[in-house]
């Protein structure tokens, strides 16, 4: 789920063409277990997000933490259905 980078963690929010044209609301998980919905357009789609102090403690103060940073990689959207299928298929519900 998360990438490690010191006291800053990356989490990379997978989304459509489609979804990063028309816009999306992506949940971004954070380590206390909680999301943050993000709204995503297209000119985000292709930027970074960072959201202060909600990293892993910085020398084990937890007043003082790192960031979580988030990036978004847009897949084609022919991947992402390949990709759903073959969840699907690999889940509890088939």
């Amino acid at each position: 789920k998360f990438i490690r980078n010191g006291p800053d963690i990356k989490y990379i929010a997978l989304i459509s063409e489609d979804e990063a044209r028309k816009g999306c609301t992506v949940d971004v998980p954070t380590l206390d277990g909680d999301t943050i919905p993000l709204v995503v357009n297209m000119r985000m789609a292709f930027n970074v997000k960072i959201f202060p102090d909600r990293g892993l403690p910085v020398g084990g103060d937890l007043r003082n933490r790192g960031n979580l940073i988030v990036k978004f990689r847009v897949l084609d959207n022919c991947y992402v259905g390949k990709f759903e299928r073959f969840e699907f298929l690999n889940s509890k519900k088939f």
